[in-house]
């Protein structure tokens, strides 16, 4: 089950703010260890099957996760009393 409230929001951390690696010399430019918050998730993405949860509440079904904004193709968590008879907690892909 995701903990979507793990962590507490940042108002000024955006997918653009850029984050510094550590140099092995400092021959090195800077620019060149400088990474966003975007390209960390697509690595995560990538490497360890991560996936994007939209929103942070819970949904019945896809009609109701698109009415709050749930895009097709975006994951979402399914509630308690889900039409699909699915657990409470399951991450569900948005189809139709």
């Amino acid at each position: 089950m995701p903990k979507v409230h793990l962590f507490p929001v940042i108002p000024s951390l955006t997918g653009e703010t850029q984050l510094p690696t550590q140099r092995r010399s400092n021959a090195e430019p800077p620019a060149n260890y400088r990474f966003t918050i975007d390209m960390l998730q697509a690595f995560f993405e990538s490497q360890y099957r991560y996936v994007r949860i939209a929103g942070a509440a819970t949904y019945i079904s896809d009609d109701a996760a698109a009415s709050a904004g749930v895009s097709v193709g975006e994951f979402y968590e399914l509630a308690v009393g889900n039409i699909y008879g699915m657990a409470a907690g399951l991450i569900k892909k948005r189809i139709e």
